[in-house]
């Protein structure tokens, strides 16, 4: 590099179960997403979590 720093930071959104056979693919899809605007709104490098 040139001397030049970059920030970079991250937002995570993690949805997990050990019951997929009782939400579709796409209900599961909604719950991340949840997770992912719910870590994006809380500020800069943070994970939200949900486990059905």
């Amino acid at each position: 590099m040139d001397g030049n720093s970059v920030a970079v930071s991250f937002s995570f959104g993690v949805a997990a179960t050990t019951h997929i056979q009782d939400k579709s693919i796409s209900e599961f899809y909604k719950q991340a997403n949840t997770c992912l605007y719910a870590a994006k709104n809380a500020g800069i490098n943070r994970v939200f979590y949900e486990n059905n």
